[in-house]
């Protein structure tokens, strides 16, 4: 009984690792997106409102703030988990 307890409890731990791992490289995928859409050349058009204009101006900063701080997070991340094993 003990055995297959073992066996069971180490199939669920291996299965919460391999779904850390999805989440946590879906998370810095979509960090990395935002910050590659907040870097994009922005091309005001010429007769957009300036509210909107400013709007996305602001918005593209943000995402690219977002960005960097995800990259950040996920590489001292990464050295923490090294200094770990």
């Amino acid at each position: 009984m003990a055995d297959s307890s073992k066996k069971v409890a180490e199939a669920i731990g291996h299965t919460l690792a391999h779904v850390q791992d999805g989440v946590d490289f879906f998370i810095d995928w979509g960090f990395k997106a935002l910050k590659k859409v907040g870097k994009e050349k922005f091309v005001p058009q010429k007769d957009e409102n300036q509210y909107l204009r400013t709007t996305k101006k602001v918005s593209r900063n943000v995402l690219t703030f977002l960005g960097e701080a995800g990259d950040s997070f996920y590489k001292k991340y990464q050295e923490l988990k090294a200094k770990k094993q």
